[in-house]
This record gives C-alpha cells, structure tokens and sequence, in this order.
C-alpha cells in the first residue's frame, strides 16, 4: 500500500493536466495506475529474486562450515539469519526508495500548487 502513495499523489496532477516535466526530470513520463501496478510488482519480483539467491547462497556457505566448526553451531545460524535479514531488509529498502521519493516530490508540489 505505501510503494502506491506517490500513485495516489500523482492523480491530482493527471486531473488538472498539468505537464508531467514539472513532476519529475526531463525523461519522466507519467504513467497510469496499471502501469504503476506493474512498476511495483516488478520491484517486489526484484527483492524477491534477489532475496531467493542470497538465501540459497548464505545456506551452502552455512552448511559448508558446520562440519568446520561443530562447536558454534547456534552462531553460524544466528549469523545467517542476520546476513539474511539485513540483505533483505536493503534490498527492499533500495528498490521502495524510489517511490518514497516521488510520492513526497508529489506532496510538496500539490501544495506549492494549491491542489491539497
């Protein structure tokens, strides 16, 4: 719901027809809700692909060293759960900030421009 916040801000600018270069750089162009549906789905395609790849990786290297270190068992988990949390928690992190960006550009201009 909140990666749709600068969707739901950008509609009053769609209603009064205002240029769309005035919302963001040069190459922008605005684009409606399914097409900002899709932008969003891809960026959660994107974490979870990324987050998928870490975790495979980060549970080869945990089985790795078990045999390794037998005797610190419970910390190789606890640090894999960390590494995986904080991997996570950037990647998604990264591919929402984007849209955090445009939604308080949005906020900031409708009220320079009177429209809330």
């Amino acid at each position: 719901m909140q990666l749709s916040c600068d969707l739901n801000t950008s509609m009053c600018f769609w209603f009064q027809a205002l240029d769309t270069t005035v919302l963001g750089d040069r190459d922008d162009t605005a684009i409606g809700r399914a097409a900002g549906n899709r932008q969003i789905l891809a960026d959660a395609i994107t974490v979870l692909r990324l987050s998928t790849v870490n975790n495979l990786s980060e549970r080869v290297i945990e089985r790795w060293l078990m045999p390794r270190y037998p005797n610190h068992r419970k910390l190789l988990h606890a640090i894999g759960w960390i590494e995986r949390s904080a991997m996570a928690s950037y990647w998604s992190y990264r591919e929402s900030a984007g849209h955090l960006r445009q939604w308080q550009k949005n906020v900031r201009l409708a009220q320079q421009l009177g429209y809330h």
